[in-house]
C-alpha cells in the first residue's frame, strides 16, 4: 500500500468516527427524533410526563397531531374518570406503521402509558408506502438495520438502511440552525398538556386555536389543487397490505405493548368525502378486512371514526384529510367516552 492508499484510508477512518460520534451524540440527546418540518414536541412533553404515570399515549401522524390532542383527551377523559389525566402525543407528522412502531417502542420503553392510541389508515400499513425511505430514514434505529438491509430492494433502500450513520450530522446542523426557543408555537402545544395542534383548557386556548384556524384557511383548497389529484396515483397504485414491513412493524406494536399490559386501541381517523372518494373501494375494503383479522383475535378493539356522516361534515375539516379544532373536539370526546375511559379507570 503506497502513502495515497494509506492517507485515503486514514481520512475514510476519520470521517467515519467523526460521523460516529455525532451519531452517538444526537442518540443520546434524542436529537434523532427531530422532524424537517416541525420540532420534537413528543421528547419535550414526555420528559415532563414522565414524573407521573401517563394515563394515554397517541402514535399517528399529522392527523392525529391535529385529531386527537391531548389536551382534549384529558379534557374529557378527566372528566368521565374523576380524576386529572396525563396524555402525550407521539405523533410523526410524515408517517407510517413502521415509524409508529419505533417511536413506540423506543420512546415509551421506560414509561409505558396505561392505554397506547394507535392511528391507522390504508396509507400506513401499505408496503409500498409512498414516503416509505423517509419514514425508515427518520425512524431508523441500529438494531433495525439488518431488517432494512434483509427487505431492499434498491439502492435508494440500501442508502436509507445507513441513515444512522449519517442523521446525528444532519440533526445537529438542524439543531443549531432552528434553536428551539424560536418556535413559540412549538412550545404553545407543549407547554399545554402533551403536544397536539389544538388545546381546550381555557380561553387562551380557544383563541389560540380559532387564530390557526384563520391564518390556514388557505390549506383546504392547497391541499385540493396539490394532494388530491395525486391521492390515487401517489398512495395507492400496487397497493399491499397483508405482507411487508408496514404489517410487520404493526403487528409487532400491537404483540409487545400489549405483553407489556398496555391496552391498546386501535383507531381511524375521519377524512373528508372529498378524500374518501379517492381511495379505491377495493383498498379500502381491504384495509378494514385486515384490521378485523389483526385485531380480532388479539382482543384490540378497531374504534373507526371514519364515518359517512364525519366524512360529510365539512366544518369538522382544516384541509381533506386533517381535522380543524371542531372536528378533532367532537371525535376526542366520542373516543374517550365511549372507548377509553373504561380502559384508564378512576
Amino acid at each position: 500500500m503506497d502513502a495515497t492508499e494509506r492517507r485515503a484510508g486514514a481520512i475514510a477512518g476519520w470521517i467515519t468516527t467523526l460521523l460516529l460520534g455525532f451519531a452517538f451524540v444526537a442518540d443520546q440527546g434524542g436529537l434523532h427524533w427531530l422532524q424537517a418540518v416541525e420540532w420534537p414536541t413528543d421528547l419535550y412533553t414526555l420528559g415532563r410526563l414522565q414524573a407521573e404515570p401517563i394515563d394515554v399515549a397517541v402514535v399517528g401522524t399529522s392527523r392525529s397531531h391535529y385529531g386527537l390532542p391531548p389536551s382534549a383527551i384529558d379534557l374529557y377523559l378527566s372528566r368521565a374518570v374523576g380524576r386529572r389525566t396525563r396524555s402525550v402525543g407521539l405523533n410523526r407528522l410524515t408517517a407510517s406503521a413502521y415509524t409508529e412502531d419505533i417511536v413506540a417502542r423506543e420512546l415509551l420503553a421506560e414509561a409505558p402509558p396505561k392505554v397506547l392510541i394507535v392511528e391507522v389508515a390504508p396509507e400506513t400499513l401499505n408496503a409500498h408506502h409512498f414516503e416509505q425511505d423517509y419514514n425508515i430514514g427518520s425512524s431508523i434505529q441500529a438494531q433495525d438495520v439488518p431488517e432494512c438491509l434483509a427487505t431492499a430492494r434498491s439502492t435508494t433502500r440500501l442508502a436509507t438502511c445507513s441513515r444512522p450513520l449519517f442523521r446525528g450530522v444532519e440533526n445537529v446542523a438542524h439543531l443549531l440552525a432552528r434553536p428551539f426557543g424560536d418556535h413559540a408555537h412549538i412550545t404553545w402545544m407543549a407547554t399545554y398538556e402533551g403536544g397536539g395542534q389544538y388545546c381546550y383548557e381555557d380561553d387562551a386556548c380557544r383563541a389560540r386555536n380559532a387564530a390557526y384556524d384563520e391564518r390556514a384557511q388557505g390549506r383546504w383548497q392547497s391541499r385540493m389543487d396539490t394532494v388530491i389529484p395525486e391521492v390515487r396515483a401517489q398512495r395507492f397504485t400496487d397497493y399491499q397490505i397483508r405482507e411487508g414491513l408496514g404489517i410487520d412493524h404493526f403487528r409487532a406494536l400491537l404483540d409487545r405493548e400489549t405483553a407489556r399490559g398496555v391496552h391498546v386501541v386501535v383507531v381511524n381517523l375521519p377524512v373528508a368525502a372529498v378524500y374518501q372518494a379517492e381511495v379505491p373501494e377495493a383498498v379500502y375494503a381491504e384495509f378494514l378486512s385486515v384490521m378485523h383479522d389483526e385485531l380480532h383475535p388479539r382482543g384490540v378493539p378497531f374504534v373507526d371514526l371514519n364515518t359517512p356522516a364525519m366524512q360529510a361534515d365539512r366544518d369538522a375539516f382544516l384541509d381533506p384529510d386533517h381535522l380543524n379544532r371542531v372536528g378533532a373536539e367532537r371525535i376526542t370526546r366520542a373516543l374517550c367516552e365511549g372507548t377509553i375511559a373504561g380502559l384508564v379507570g378512576g
